[in-house]
């Protein structure tokens, strides 16, 4: 995709087994790529700007970006379950996947029309979601039995965390700086931890900053703001969109503010994907000096 307004890249995918690639700056439709068969559950643009990866039921494809054929360009099918997560290494290199097989997976992509799988993390749980720390290094990767996998994908070497019993790891995300970990389940708590690493930047032990109980149910999304100084939470609970922000509040404690309410959303699926048909909008402001909690509650992690 050429030219200066087209520096921005927005890749959307639905159940209408479609994946489409917009012209974010007017909001005009550039592509379509076909993706038949099953719905899409991730979607990741390689560093390079040239390759889309889509994660599916049994699939992990990867279309060119700048190819006006709709079809995919590589394919990789031998998966027996639902794949659920997926990203990219920093130069390209390799990509990893998790997914409802119990496996997180490292792909090398430096092949023109293949897909390797390079190594394996095998655990006991469906992978629910995983995020790459931003030194490359550990992937840290959540499943259904409420335990945070942190996999150094160059040593092999693992370690667990599990911030609360009996509930499921929905969504992981590390801050831009790699300081910070934020963790949301299906029970609706919020955790963050602080990364505390050695001279070279590498995470070696995870304190407990945070608990929030943020929904009355589950979670889906959690995400750190490019700044790192804010955590925005993304969830369809109730059919109601809440967002919440851990910055410094005017009162040095907790705000809690709705907006005016809007239309009952018609379809849970449009509730994750805009905000225009959501029921409301709950925002949550947090002081992250003043709202930690006790190391009792979460016992710091040691790597």
């Amino acid at each position: 995709m050429d030219g200066k307004n087209d520096s921005v890249i927005l890749a959307t995918a639905s159940y209408d087994f479609d994946i489409k690639i917009w012209h974010a700056h007017n909001g005009e439709c550039a592509r379509t790529f076909s993706h038949p068969e099953c719905q899409t559950n991730a979607l990741a643009i390689s560093p390079d700007r040239f390759l889309l990866g889509a994660a599916s039921y049994q699939h992990v494809r990867m279309y060119d970006i700048n190819s006006n054929t709709p079809n995919h360009l590589i394919s990789y099918d031998g998966i027996s379950k639902n794949v659920t997560a997926l990203g990219f290494q920093e130069d390209g290199k390799w990509m990893y996947t998790g997914g409802e097989d119990c496996t997180a997976k490292i792909w090398d992509i430096r092949g023109a029309r293949s897909l390797v799988v390079a190594r394996i993390f095998q655990i006991d749980s469906p992978v629910l979601c995983a995020t790459l720390h931003p030194n490359q290094a550990q992937l840290y990767i959540g499943d259904q039995s409420g335990i945070i996998h942190i996999w150094d994908v160059k040593t092999k070497h693992s370690e667990q965390l599990i911030p609360e019993v009996e509930a499921s790891i929905q969504h992981l995300d590390v801050s831009s700086d790699g300081k910070m970990l934020a963790a949301v389940t299906n029970k609706g708590s919020a955790y963050v931890w602080r990364l505390d690493g050695g001279a070279t930047g590498v995470p070696q032990k995870i304190v407990p900053v945070h608990k929030m109980v943020v929904h009355p149910t589950y979670a889906l999304k959690v995400r750190f703001s490019p700044d790192c100084s804010t955590s925005s939470l993304v969830a369809q609970a109730h059919k109601m969109y809440h967002s919440f922000s851990v910055e410094e509040s005017e009162h040095n404690a907790y705000v809690n503010f709705v907006l005016n309410p809007k239309p009952k959303c018609p379809d849970p699926v449009a509730a994750v994907v805009t905000d225009s048909n959501m029921e409301s909008d709950l925002e949550k402001l947090f002081r992250l000096e003043t709202m930690g909690i006790s190391e009792e509650e979460i016992s710091p992690l040691t790597i």
